[in-house]
């Protein structure tokens, strides 16, 4: 609305209003729309960890017992976890390896 559109509606409301010619309607200027909603700040993406492989598992074997007793404990998770297939056969071989150097 422009500013002679503004002052055309305030003196018809004047007019409507019962005041007379001598009145005086003040009006305040327009003020821009403000944003209120801020935009969230999302936090920097996790850093993408490589998946460790069965050979990894079998060189840090204390490593390989805690994965495999994690996906021991929540068999949902190692259905998803890449790692816990790793660290199983890791496992598997690690034992094998002392079974037979064992004898």
């Amino acid at each position: 609305m422009t500013s002679i559109e503004r002052i055309t509606v305030a003196a018809l409301m004047a007019a409507s209003a019962g005041l007379g010619a001598g009145s005086v309607v003040y009006l305040r200027p327009l003020q821009p729309q403000q944003q209120t909603a801020i935009a969230p700040v999302m936090p920097p993406p996790a850093p993408v960890q490589p998946i460790r492989t069965v050979t990894w598992f079998e060189a840090h074997q204390d490593e390989m017992r805690a994965k495999v007793a994690l996906c021991d404990d929540n068999p949902g998770l190692g259905q998803h976890d890449t790692e816990c297939p790793n660290a199983l056969a890791a496992k598997l071989d690690v034992g094998f390896d002392n079974f037979i150097n064992s004898k």
